[in-house]
């Protein structure tokens, strides 16, 4: 009878630590050069944000901060949006979004050459999540494409839409 009871208290903390961790999600800093808003609203200034993918698909979000605060949280688009195929204007280039999964070495041990080589030829990014921005010059609709990389070289792609607004 002591052994259930032993076993019980000994497994009981690593439930509670379980449940109280965050699932992963992928982050990564993008310049937007363009004005957007969110179809509930919400402007965004072009600016420097901080971009966090979270959820799996088909109801991911993308959040987008800016010192700290959220500015504005987009749903995923359901279902293929027709008008996508017309965004051929990329508003950026392809960015790297990191999953929280893999955790960075300290800085401290990033700063310095483990052989020698320059440090951006040392550092070794596994692109699984990316993420691109089209411009769809018909409609002004702004498509940020995330796609995360699977098993056996498959990938999710999920769309979020924005619309251009003018600059204040």
């Amino acid at each position: 009878m002591r052994f259930p009871a032993l076993c019980l208290l000994l497994l009981f903390p690593a439930v509670l630590l379980a449940a109280d961790e965050e699932p992963f999600f992928y982050e990564g800093r993008m310049r937007i050069p363009v004005a957007l808003a969110t179809a509930d609203g919400n402007r965004l200034p072009a600016a420097r944000y901080r971009l966090e993918v979270k959820g799996e698909a088909p109801a991911r979000r993308l959040i987008f901060s800016l010192n700290g605060t959220v500015k504005a949280m987009v749903k995923e688009a359901a279902g293929q949006d027709p008008a996508l195929d017309s965004a051929e204007v990329p508003l950026v280039g392809t960015h790297l979004l990191r999953s929280t999964a893999v955790k960075l070495a300290p800085a401290k041990e990033r700063q310095f050459s483990q052989t020698g080589m320059a440090r951006y030829q040392e550092e070794k990014h596994l692109w699984d999540g990316t993420m691109r921005v089209y411009l769809s010059p018909k409609d002004g609709a702004v498509y940020f494409i995330f796609q995360e990389r699977r098993k056996k070289r498959h990938w999710s792609r999920s769309n979020f839409r924005l619309q251009r607004t003018p600059s204040p």
